[in-house]
């Protein structure tokens, strides 16, 4: 079996760096870990392995854009892409802010530029936090109204990736329901 599309990136680094703050300069090296990171750790989790993979597959294939994938590349560009550009900016926030190297972990500095105090970065952290968690609700409930056109929902490990289509709190507590749903 050929697993080359295991590989392949839901979001691209132009996409990225257009819609964001990003400097368009920002080496690749530094771009492309994040964004795997983001798709393999966090959307998949949320969408589950099933239906990561065949987002993966008709991009590789080169069918997302085929009238047989409207759908697909509906949630891929409407929900996906705007939550992937967060993560990856909450990733790289963390990420930017030091260097490892051999003399350990040191802080950038450039005399042109000026470094942003800890509590402007932590800042700037939180909003993409923010930021993501809203647009993961968002790609939550779509999918959840949505089960039916995306056959990859009932395969697989939907059972495990039910509770995360149903809340989208940051924190590993999940009590069973949505976000702002009231208790009975």
């Amino acid at each position: 079996m050929n697993y080359d599309f295991y590989n392949v990136l839901l979001i691209s680094e132009d996409l990225i760096k257009t819609d964001s703050t990003l400097n368009i300069n920002l080496e690749s090296k530094n771009l492309l870990p994040a964004i795997k990171r983001a798709q393999d750790i966090h959307l998949q989790e949320v969408i589950g392995t099933d239906l990561f993979r065949a987002l993966q597959q008709k991009i590789y294939d080169g069918v997302i854009e085929d009238v047989d994938n409207e759908a697909y590349k509906y949630l891929l560009d409407v929900f996906i892409c705007p939550y992937l550009l967060e993560i990856v900016m909450y990733e790289l926030s963390i990420e930017l802010a030091a260097d490892i190297a051999n003399a350990g972990v040191i802080q950038p500095s450039d005399t042109h530029f000026k470094q942003v105090s800890s509590s402007d970065r932590n800042a700037i952290k939180d909003q993409h936090k923010y930021n993501s968690d809203s647009y993961k609700l968002m790609l939550q409930r779509y999918l959840l109204n949505n089960k039916s056109k995306y056959p990859e929902l009932s395969t697989g490990d939907c059972e495990r990736i039910g509770a995360h289509l149903n809340s989208a709190a940051s924190c590993p507590i999940n009590l069973g329901f949505a976000r702002g749903k009231k208790i009975n």
